[in-house]
C-alpha cells in the first residue's frame, strides 16, 4: 500500500525531489479556479474580470457590480487506479471602487484497489479571500490572503499516521493596467499588462521532525491585446480576440542548516528558505536532481504561457492555451483547448488539458459553472437579452 501511495503521489506533484516547483508543499494551491484560464495556458496575468483568475492576478478580480458564484471541478487519472479530485466553490461581488470574492478549493486522492476503491482520509483545503480596487484611470491593484489545511505529505503514503495536519496562511499582492482606444472604424484595442507575486507565506511542516516543504510561491509578468469589432449584431458585438503572453518564476529554494549537538557533532540538512530571503536568492543557477546532478541557468528556470481566444457575439469562445514550464519542472508543462458558452445569467466553461511531459494517462477534463445574480436589477448582456428580452 506505502508503494502504491508513494507512486500515486508522484503522479500528482512529479518526481524530482529537488526540483524548484517540485519541492514545494501543497501544490494543490497553485491549480488554478478559473478553468478559462486554465484553458488559455494560465496566461491571464493582464487581463480582469470574473472569469480571470484571481489566483494568478488579484488585482484582476472584476464582476461589473453583478454579484457572481461559480462551481468547478476536475479530475485526473494516474494510470489505471487512482484519481485526483479538485473542487472550487467562488462567490464574489462589487462595492464602489472594490470589488470582493470568497472561494473554498478542495482536493482529495482515491484509489483503485484489487478489493474495491479506496478514498483517502487525508484532504486538502485552501479558504480563500481576495480584494480588488479601481484606482482609476485603468489602473487596479489587488490583494489576497488563503488560510491553507494539509493533510497530505509530498513523497510520502496518503494512510501514513505518523505526522499531523499543518495550517498556514500565504499571501498574494497584484497590479494591472489597461486602457481601451481606437484602432480604426471597425476595431477597439485593449492593451494590457500585469504582475503579481502569489502564495508567499511560510512552509508547511507536518511534524517536528520535519523541516517543511517551501509553498509555492510565484512572481508573474503579462500582458495582452484584446481586440473588438465596432460591428454589432443582434446588439452585440460580432467578435473579440484576445492575445494574452506571461513569464512566470518560481520563487522556491532550500537551503542548508548547520546545527550542533549538545555531544560537539555537527549535523546539516537542507530547510525551506524563508520567504522574504527566496525573493532575493532564487535568481542564480538552481541546482536540482532527477536521479542525477543538473543545473539550470536563470532564463532555463522561466515559465512562459501563451493564450489566444475568440469570442463570437459575446456568447460563444474558443480557446486554445499553451504552458512551458522552465527546466527543473517540465512535468507541468500542458497543451489546451477549450470553450466557453455565456448567456449572461449562466456561464459555463470546458477545458481539456494534455500534460505534454506525462503521456495521456495524465489528460483531464476541467468543467465551471458560473451564475450572475442581478439583485440591484442590472442585467447581465446576453443573447438571451436581445432575442427574447429576458
Amino acid at each position: 500500500m506505502r508503494v502504491l501511495s508513494f507512486c500515486l503521489l508522484l503522479g500528482f506533484i512529479p518526481f524530482s525531489v529537488n526540483a524548484q516547483y517540485r519541492t514545494a508543499g501543497v501544490s494543490f494551491i497553485s491549480v488554478q479556479e478559473s478553468i478559462r484560464s486554465y484553458a488559455l495556458g494560465n496566461s491571464t496575468v493582464a487581463f480582469t474580470g470574473s472569469s480571470a483568475a484571481h489566483h494568478l492576478n488579484p488585482a484582476s478580480l472584476s464582476h461589473n457590480r453583478i454579484p457572481t458564484v461559480s462551481f468547478s471541478r476536475y479530475t485526473r487519472k494516474w494510470r489505471s487506479y487512482s484519481e485526483n479530485i479538485f473542487t472550487n466553490v467562488y462567490a464574489g461581488y462589487t462595492i464602489g471602487p472594490v470589488d470582493m470574492a470568497a472561494s473554498l478549493k478542495h482536493f482529495r486522492i482515491k484509489e483503485e484497489e484489487i478489493f474495491g476503491t479506496l478514498e483517502s482520509k487525508h484532504k486538502e483545503y485552501l479558504v480563500n479571500f481576495t480584494a480588488s480596487y479601481n484606482v482609476g484611470n485603468g489602473l487596479r491593484v489587488g490583494a489576497g490572503v488563503n488560510y491553507i489545511y494539509s493533510q497530505l505529505l509530498r513523497y510520502s503514503s496518503i494512510y501514513a499516521s505518523d505526522f499531523e495536519p499543518d495550517k498556514t496562511f500565504s499571501f498574494d499582492l497584484g497590479i494591472q493596467y489597461q486602457k481601451k482606444a481606437t484602432l480604426s472604424s471597425s476595431w477597439h484595442i485593449i492593451p494590457a499588462v500585469g504582475a503579481s507575486l502569489t502564495d508567499f507565506g511560510e512552509a508547511v511542516s507536518y511534524n517536528d521532525d520535519f523541516a517543511g516543504d517551501p509553498l509555492p510561491m510565484k512572481l508573474r509578468l503579462g500582458t495582452g491585446i484584446e481586440l473588438i469589432s465596432t460591428k454589432r449584431t443582434m446588439g452585440l458585438n460580432t467578435f473579440t480576440g484576445t492575445l494574452s503572453l506571461a513569464l512566470s518564476k518560481p520563487m522556491v529554494r532550500r537551503e542548508i542548516q548547520v546545527s550542533r549537538n549538545n555531544d560537539g557533532t555537527v549535523d546539516s540538512s537542507y530547510v525551506p528558505m524563508k520567504p522574504f530571503k527566496a525573493l532575493f536568492k532564487s535568481w542564480d543557477t538552481y541546482h536540482w536532481s532527477n536521479g542525477q546532478a543538473q543545473q539550470s541557468d536563470l532564463g532555463e528556470q522561466i515559465w512562459s504561457h501563451v493564450g489566444l481566444e475568440g469570442i463570437f457575439l459575446e456568447t460563444f469562445a474558443i480557446r486554445l492555451g499553451y504552458q512551458d514550464a522552465g527546466q527543473p519542472d517540465k512535468g507541468h508543462s500542458f497543451r489546451s483547448i477549450g470553450g466557453g458558452i455565456n448567456l449572461g445569467y449562466l456561464q459555463f466553461d470546458y477545458a481539456y488539458i494534455h500534460d505534454i511531459e506525462s503521456g495521456p494517462n495524465r489528460n483531464s477534463n476541467h468543467w465551471q459553472f458560473t451564475a450572475r445574480i442581478p439583485l440591484d436589477g442590472h442585467k447581465p448582456d446576453s443573447i438571451l437579452h436581445h432575442l427574447f428580452n429576458f
